[in-house]
């Protein structure tokens, strides 16, 4: 998608994510589980797959489309390594199922360094999952103010950096999914380059827009 399609969108949900190379060991593991996670469960709403890209959010805003150069000019060229914890599961009460990355300080710094040059161009506007648990009486009075200062639930203090593999249409599958994959295994992770995408309603990946590689 160039900026000359997306003039047509007022606004657009953004998210500033690592996508792993679709040969990469950590792609195709996640590919694999989020196939067995669909087999072992009763079902499911949505699961990663060849059109939902395997992706670690490192920042995530609805933006005017007027804003994409100043996104675009705003990320940083990195060449970082990381551990990413997989195998064993965890779940969200939404029913999202995911892989935590094992924390290290790159990503929650890199995570700030995002908010601290992307919220401001936001404008104030907020995300259409984040309105929808507004609407919906889903947050606390907290909540909405963690929202409103970050843009999200799972941003600032809050930052949770993390693979989702798919989302359970039943949470009472997690506790078989989670003898299924309780032993964790752990991949390391090169992220050479941060991409720009948009997202859908559900928080993935939709298109990448613009990527920054650090060796260009």
């Amino acid at each position: 998608m160039s900026l000359s399609n997306t003039s047509l969108s007022k606004t657009l949900d953004i998210g500033i994510v690592i996508v792993p190379d679709a040969r990469s060991l950590v792609a195709r593991m996640a590919l694999e589980t989020a196939h067995l996670i669909e087999t072992h469960s009763t079902g499911i709403v949505s699961r990663i797959d060849t059109s939902r890209l395997t992706h670690i959010t490192l920042f995530q805003g609805h933006f005017p489309a007027t804003a994409l150069p100043a996104i675009y000019e705003a990320i940083p060229k990195i060449s970082i390594c990381f551990d990413m914890a997989a195998g064993g599961l965890d779940f969200r009460a939404d029913g999202k199922v995911f892989w935590r990355v094992v924390p290290e300080p790159n990503l929650p710094a890199l995570h700030r360094l995002l908010h601290q040059k992307l919220h401001p161009l936001a404008e104030g506007m907020l995300m259409q999952q984040c309105h929808d648990r507004i609407a919906h009486r889903a947050t606390t009075d907290a909540e909405r103010e963690h929202i409103r200062m970050y843009g999200s639930l799972l941003a600032g203090p809050n930052f949770l950096p993390h693979i989702t593999l798919a989302q359970l249409q039943h949470m009472g599958d997690a506790p078989v999914l989670m003898l299924q994959f309780s032993l964790a295994r752990v991949f390391t992770l090169f992220a050479h380059s941060i991409s720009v995408a948009t997202l859908r309603e559900d928080g993935s990946v939709e298109e990448i827009l613009h990527t920054v590689d650090s060796c260009g």
